[in-house]
């Protein structure tokens, strides 16, 4: 008996993705972002800590490398508020507001796929989309956002506040 196997490689190509895109990760060190609420109460967020691994462009066998690499921004509010504003992306996309838990979302679903919560999502003439997230689990202390691209967090609702926070001003240096 004569078994002929045949090997064929599974190739993968990566494009990579420009760590200038701030499509992906909106804001970069030092760049400020000013929140107004429903009470005409206004907030400042720096940006505190950012990191990019470099563009990833490669053709190779699948699982060889990550085409995925990690991005992402912190940013702190100025003010007793005592907020930050965390988003990261690599194959997945992550969005922490201060130490709860986070909202994650995997990237090959669409529409986006958040653990717990409930979202719905817009489809612009672009092809890029706004998410609004709303937290049925009820144990986050930020129970709902709005993130569109290029402006990241947009809007957010502060549990134990009571406060909507809607962005008005983004200042980049």
């Amino acid at each position: 008996m004569v078994l002929n196997m045949v090997f064929t490689s599974c190739t993968y190509h990566c494009p990579g993705y420009d760590t200038n895109d701030k499509n992906r990760i909106p804001f970069r060190l030092s760049d400020s972002v000013v929140y107004v609420s429903n009470h005409n109460d206004t907030v400042i967020f720096d940006v505190n800590d950012f990191y990019a691994e470099g563009p990833s462009s490669f053709k190779g066998f699948a699982m060889d490398v990550d085409c995925s690499p990690e991005c992402y921004y912190q940013m702190t509010s100025r003010s007793n508020l005592q907020l930050t504003i965390k988003e990261r992306q690599t194959w997945s996309m992550e969005i922490l507001f201060v130490e709860d838990r986070p909202y994650s979302q995997v990237v090959f679903h669409r529409p986006p796929r958040y653990e717990n919560s409930h979202f719905e999502y817009e489809v612009f003439v672009n092809a890029d989309y706004v998410i609004t997230v709303n937290d049925l689990s009820g144990k986050r202390r930020i129970n709902s956002f709005v993130k569109a691209p290029y402006r990241g967090i947009v809007e957010f609702h502060d549990k134990q506040t009571g406060l909507t926070w809607t962005q008005i001003e983004t200042e980049t240096k």
